[in-house]
């Protein structure tokens, strides 16, 4: 049976950061559990999510072959079927204000975009 380390926390918190190190620290597979929530074959990110079935599923195929692993993200709507495979859990608590500048560092681009469509709109509406 695979056996984790689970990293959880609010978003902006450093859990993928310190994930990703603890995994290569520790020379163990390192698992996102966004990766298994949000599908990626959509015209928006962050949009449509994977069945309850098929997020259970997924990512318990890509943990089984391996003895050890470091999983971080929230799974709160489906942590039951992992729960017997976690031997320590991280909870990562950062103050709000660095976690909202760490969003919006890390999501620029994407707001950026959406600024630029609401302009557009917005001179469309004016022009009209």
């Amino acid at each position: 049976m695979s056996t984790g380390i689970m990293i959880i926390g609010p978003s902006g918190s450093g859990k993928t950061t310190l994930g990703r190190f603890v995994a290569a620290q520790l020379g163990y597979p390192y698992f996102d559990v966004d990766d298994y929530i949000w599908r990626k074959d959509t015209k928006e990110p962050y949009t449509v999510m994977y069945s309850h079935e098929e997020k259970i599923s997924r990512l318990s195929n890509d943990i089984l072959p391996y003895e050890y692993f470091v999983m971080a993200g929230s799974m709160s709507s489906f942590h039951y079927a992992f729960d017997d495979k976690f031997e320590m859990m991280v909870f990562l608590y950062v103050e709000p204000d660095i976690r909202v500048q760490r969003y919006i560092t890390a999501h620029w681009n994407i707001l950026e975009e959406e600024y630029s469509k609401a302009a557009t709109c917005m001179k469309i509406i004016c022009d009209f």
